[in-house]
């Protein structure tokens, strides 16, 4: 929730007169900073307590006040001086030391990663100690001298082999370190509706307040993350944070937190994409009335065709695609240039089907919105495929298809100065399936018209490079598009000078749906954290023209060269253009 304002806080009030003196206040749980609760006679970390100051007001209760300080010393010494989150909490060894699954169990190190590792804490008072290790040596099957037992000293890492493969152990977050124990008193004054409203309104460091989206929230979290000693991160992060904290805009302060956050995540997807889309479109349609494969079969007017010997043909076909798609409420915008080739044979397998498999590949080169940085994609691929007729009226294409990837990546970072680079692979799979039904009306043939394709992208993990600690390691990305589209389709054919002229046009209605997907990123020695790449859900009108037209014939060569356009329009993030070149021979 957000901060309150306080001419909104009417419904209730504090009495400092009353309140004073009523220990109220916010502190860490005892377990771990105290006199022990629940968990013991002892905190974990500290027998002192760790308490959040307190600045009240008449309808304001602010723990931390403007700096969040914790009172106890060994807290700011380890984790700074503000309340963590869940991210740069640090792994504890936990003991089940009473066999009893439904309590919990005793907390005997954590990973203190910048003093060491392995760390004890104080695991009892004095007085009952000897007896608290005996108790622990004997579930590890150690002696009590083996433990190498001091409170705030390093676990000996025999020992921490041993507890790893005992079943009564087990490594976890230290959760309470995320958690805190809040009391106070309030005083209730007559209240119009017999009710009243507490709104708890969280506080975070400034460079994580600049956030203006998840995805910012999340890098700033991360780079805040350098401020917690017991990580041990490089000091140079401090640096980065003051960086964008002297940008003089917030907006300017948003841009550089989505330039130093994984922006290429949107691009790389957007280029795969359009690749694979690509792979279908160079796809010529179903077999037409006069596509029947036999001893007289004649050239297909509708893509890149060659006949070899009745029942055997082959296709090529060049393409190019320009997209744009808008930024999102974590995403950069970016705007894709595509081309392809692609060529294939297919052969009949009745007079009504053939089948048949296609090679080719393509390049993608995307550009991210605010000169962000670029995603460069190169295809290699195959496809099998079937066309044919349905009825006396119907017509229909389907396709499954691979293409391998290579990508390299690139952000610039405008607060540092610096472009990381990034080069990895992956994988793209293809599948389709377009179907029309044209009736013919005079000279035209018209009739509904459909189609449904499906695009899965993943890409392999990888370390960018040439940025220092602005460079991201990314996990492995994977995501899926779903297209459907359905309308009507015209087409005419005409004779000229001897030769045929085929035209037609189009128009559906396409609705898009995937492109999501959170990537696990993180920044060199700093917490990890999920990017989150928003789904690309669209609805647009596509509209298509077409012609292919006889170049040359003579005796049983013929050579026709076909031309489409392809557009997406009116949707409200995507818009693109396509173009594919076509030439057919028969002979």
């Amino acid at each position: 929730m957000g901060a309150l304002d306080p001419s909104h806080a009417v419904l209730f009030n504090l009495d400092p007169d009353v309140i004073a003196n009523l220990g109220n206040g916010a502190r860490l749980v005892d377990g771990l900073f105290g006199a022990g609760g629940q968990e013991g006679d002892i905190g974990f970390f500290s027998d002192a307590r760790a308490g959040f100051s307190l600045v009240r007001s008449i309808d304001t209760l602010d723990f931390g006040g403007a700096t969040n300080l914790l009172s106890n010393a060994f807290y700011v010494d380890n984790f700074g001086t503000a309340f963590l989150d869940d991210s740069m909490i640090p792994d504890g060894l936990f003991w089940d030391d009473n066999g009893d699954a439904t309590d919990e169990s005793a907390l005997v190190a954590w990973n203190n990663i910048a003093g060491g590792g392995w760390t004890y804490g104080n695991l009892e008072v004095p007085a009952n100690i000897d007896t608290r290790l005996a108790e622990l040596a004997d579930a590890l099957g150690v002696t009590v001298a083996g433990l190498g037992y001091i409170p705030g000293g390093l676990v000996p890492a025999e020992v921490v082999a041993v507890a790893e493969a005992n079943g009564l152990f087990a490594i976890d977050k230290i959760e309470d370190l995320r958690n805190a124990n809040v009391n106070y008193t309030i005083t209730v004054r007559t209240v119009d509706g017999n009710e009243f409203i507490i709104r708890t309104a969280p506080r975070f460091a400034p460079i994580v307040e600049s956030a203006g989206s998840d995805a910012q929230f999340l890098v700033a979290g991360s780079l805040d993350a350098a401020n917690v000693p017991f990580l041990g991160a490089d000091a140079g992060y401090l640096a980065i944070i003051d960086s964008v904290m002297d940008v003089p805009t917030v907006a300017a302060r948003q841009q550089a937190l989505a330039e130093l956050g994984f922006n290429a995540a949107a691009g790389i997807y957007g280029s795969a994409y359009a690749l694979g889309t690509d792979q279908f479109f160079a796809l010529s349609g179903g077999l037409g009335a006069g596509d029947a494969i036999g001893e007289e079969a004649s050239v297909s007017s509708k893509g890149a065709m060659w006949s070899l010997d009745g029942i055997t043909r082959g296709f090529v076909s060049l393409g190019g695609r320009v997209s744009d798609t808008h930024p999102t409420a974590n995403n950069l915008g970016f705007e894709t240039e595509s081309a392809s080739v692609w060529a294939g044979i297919e052969r009949s397998v009745n007079p009504t089907t053939a089948i048949g498999v296609m090679l080719g590949g393509g390049q993608a080169n995307t550009d991210m919105d605010l000169d962000a940085g670029s995603v460069d994609v190169e295809s290699l691929g195959l496809g099998v495929y079937a066309r044919g007729t349905m009825g006396g009226n119907g017509r229909y294409k389907t396709m499954l298809g691979y293409q391998n990837l290579s990508l390299d990546t690139e952000r610039n970072i405008g607060v540092l100065g610096a472009t990381a680079s990034g080069d990895t692979d992956g994988g793209m799979f293809v599948a389709g399936v377009e179907a029309d039904w044209l009736k013919p009306m005079n000279t035209w043939r018209w009739g509904p018209t459909a189609s449904l394709q499906y695009v899965n992208v993943s890409v392999d993990g990888y370390t960018e490079t040439g940025a220092g600690l602005g460079n991201l390691t990314v996990g492995d990305q994977n995501t899926n598009y779903l297209l459907a589209s359905a309308g009507l389709r015209a087409e005419a054919d005409y004779q000229v000078r001897g030769g045929l002229v085929n035209s037609f046009a189009y128009a559906t209605v396409t609705t898009q749906k995937g492109g999501d997907d959170v990537i696990t990123t993180n920044f060199d020695g700093l917490p990890g954290f999920g990017m989150p790449v928003d789904a690309q859900d669209d609805t647009w009108v596509d509209f298509g023209v077409g012609i292919s037209t006889t170049l040359a014939k003579s005796g049983t060569s013929e050579t026709t060269l076909g031309a489409e356009y392809k557009g997406a329009f009116f949707g409200d993030g995507f818009e693109s253009h396509a173009v594919r070149m076509s030439l057919n021979v028969k002979f």
